[in-house]
């Protein structure tokens, strides 16, 4: 316990002389001892009907907290996960990025670890089949169907395929 009389917090470990953590910190920047808070320890978060115990000294429990520092209301929610396509407040129809790509193939085919390559082992990703344009980083489409599971390696190599003959000249006798 804390040598300070007035205070019931539990003392410090390591070198305190017997103060609990805040005293000590009082001390330490040449404050005078006043009282600090009384803790609120294994209390229900101050939302009615959540069960939740809310973290030392605090009057929310985590998700509550998080949605007052958000929102600044603990019953606001932003739940959009649960709203597929066009419901999806998020949805940007074609006009979608590299990474919106793979969370529709995802949601709408399931991972690429459940199907199997071509050259038979299980697929690990989802490879880009369509037609690509020169100098393009990550070519990718809305339209799910251009996409084939694939091992690491075969989509390396298709890949790798792909830019080199995106890169040959046309007057290149190697393709005759």
């Amino acid at each position: 316990m804390c040598t300070l009389s007035y205070c019931h917090r539990p003392g410090r470990n390591k070198d305190g002389a017997g103060l609990c953590e805040g005293h000590y910190y009082q001390q330490r920047r040449g404050q005078e001892f006043r009282p600090l808070a009384e803790p609120i320890v294994g209390t229900k978060c101050g939302v009615d009907g959540c069960p939740e115990d809310r973290p030392y000294g605090y009057r929310y429990c985590h998700m509550h907290a998080a949605r007052i520092a958000r929102h600044g209301n603990p019953d606001a929610r932003y739940d959009n996960a649960g709203k597929p396509g066009e419901s999806n407040p998020n949805w940007r129809g074609d006009e979608v990025g590299y990474g919106g790509v793979h969370q529709r193939l995802y949601r709408i085919r399931g991972s690429a670890k459940d199907y199997d390559c071509a050259c038979g082992r299980v697929a690990a990703q989802w490879a880009y089949v369509g037609p690509r344009e020169p100098g393009q980083r990550q070519p990718h489409s809305a339209d799910l169907s251009l996409y084939e599971p694939m091992c690491v390696s075969c989509h390396k190599r298709f890949d790798l395929a792909a830019v080199a003959a995106l890169t040959k000249h046309p007057n290149d006798a190697s393709l005759f």
